[in-house]
This record gives structure tokens, sequence and C-alpha cells, in this order.
């Protein structure tokens, strides 16, 4: 015989189930620091060692697009052959790209004008 469930059992184990992923979803908040993001210092930082680890951030600065920064990065005491980069969120493309033309059109859209000289490269372009 089937056994008929109440629309009442069904909606009190609904609500304990919303309270239950509530309180699941404040504890990670609460345990993680809240929803607010890594600085994005930090993030292109992390990109640089998953791309290189030998690389050190120079100059960045930020794209016309939010998140997406543009800058410099190379080994430390070698800054004239410094790799250009650009950072996205999810994303770290540098002159070294095997898709250059890729590269040029980030440049072109978030940070015109930029890649003119290498700071601090004692003058080299």
């Amino acid at each position: 015989m089937a056994r008929r469930i109440s629309v009442n059992r069904v909606l009190a184990v609904l609500g304990g189930a919303v309270v239950l992923l509530g309180a699941v979803v404040l504890w990670r908040v609460v345990d993680t620091g809240g929803f607010s993001p890594r600085p994005v210092v930090e993030r292109v930082r992390g990109q640089l060692a998953d791309y290189d680890a030998s690389l050190e951030l120079f100059d960045m600065t930020n794209g016309r697009t939010p998140g997406v920064v543009c800058g410099y990065a190379g080994t430390p005491g070698d800054r004239a052959s410094a790799v250009r980069f650009v950072a996205r969120p999810n994303r770290l493309l540098t002159s070294a790209d095997p898709l250059p033309g890729e590269f040029r059109d980030q440049i072109e859209a978030e940070c015109p004008g930029y890649f003119t000289v290498v700071p601090g490269a004692g003058g080299a372009g």
C-alpha cells in the first residue's frame, strides 16, 4: 500500500534543509574571511608564480576593464629582459605567449600606450 506524505511534513523538511544550508554558507563565509576577493597585486603575483616562479613583479597599472592589469615582470637584477603581461582574473597573457596577436589585442584594448619603456631598465626601450 502506498503511504501518503503530508504537505506539511514536506514543507517542514524543506524548511529545515534551507536553514541548514544557510548555516553552512554563513560558517564558510566567516571561516574564509568573507566574500571579499584577493587584492589584485596578490592575484597577479600568484599568476606570475604559476607561470614562472623566478619572475618578480616590477610595475603594473590598471586596465580599462575592472580586475585587468598590465605590467612588467622579470628576474631580479635583469630588468632589461622584462616580460610584459596582461593579467585578467582568470588568465595571464605574456609577451612570450604563443598567440602574439591576442596579446597585442589585449594591450590595445586594456592599456594602450603603457608598454613604451620598461620601467627601471636604464632607458632601454
